[in-house]
């Protein structure tokens, strides 16, 4: 439909309904603003040329005598404006002002708009501000080259020192300390663990016989007992 608007834009022969605008608080006045110069007053056929019907199950609204030349008039380039008026208001509900002429184009004989449109509203139209995001924590600095007991126990007295500055009981009965050493311990087993496995993955290092005799068979040598 955009090259379909663009040339009617330019055209000297065919106009077509660009917006309704409510003109009054009352919401019985309307104007019909066009999207050319091209004249449509004098056009109109048929006994209700103007035509205001509402969504599924929404009556349509009643509109006056269109008046010539009376409710005709151009806006500042020239366009013509047509003021339309009904009986009553319309409701909440979206409606469709068409317009029976030979000079409008078939598409754009018609438009949707809102009765409700001039209505004060509290409302923001704006997408509501992003909320920022939380300020990233300075992690404590922690010691990665620790590998035995003692010096997983001193990572995590640094650790705590910064993490929890408020527990400054360092005495070996207290219960911190014995979780703290507890994970130590425990980061102790787990390093030497590790240091086994490692040592297994390579004939050299290897301390088990039936890890030597794996590595013995993938190079396709079946050890002899």
């Amino acid at each position: 439909m955009t090259d379909r608007l663009g040339v009617l834009t330019q055209s000297t022969e065919f106009n077509g309904i660009d917006f309704v605008e409510i003109a009054d608080d009352a919401q019985t006045s309307l104007l019909v603003h066009f999207l050319n110069t091209v004249p449509v007053a004098g056009t109109l056929s048929g006994p209700s040329p103007v035509r205001i019907t509402g969504e599924a199950g929404v009556p349509p609204v009643d509109v006056l005598p269109v008046a010539d030349p009376a409710d005709w008039s151009t806006d500042d380039l020239g366009r013509p404006l047509l003021r339309v008026r009904t009986a009553v208001p319309g409701g909440f509900a979206t409606y469709r002002l068409r317009i029976a002429s030979g000079v409008l184009d078939s598409y754009y004989a018609e438009v949707p708009f809102s009765f409700k449109a001039r209505c004060p509203s509290d409302l923001d139209c704006g997408c509501a501000p992003r909320p920022c995001p939380a300020e990233a924590e300075t992690s404590p600095a922690v010691d990665y080259l620790a590998k035995d007991f003692l010096s997983f126990k001193q990572a995590l007295l640094e650790y705590s020192a910064t993490a929890y500055p408020q527990w400054v009981q360092r005495s070996e009965a207290d219960l911190g300390m014995t979780l703290l050493e507890l994970l130590a311990a425990a980061g102790d087993d787990l390093s030497h663990l590790q240091d086994r496995i490692a040592a297994e993955g390579s004939a050299v290092t290897a301390t088990q016989r039936r890890s030597v005799v794996r590595h013995a068979r993938l190079v396709d040598y079946e050890p002899r007992p």
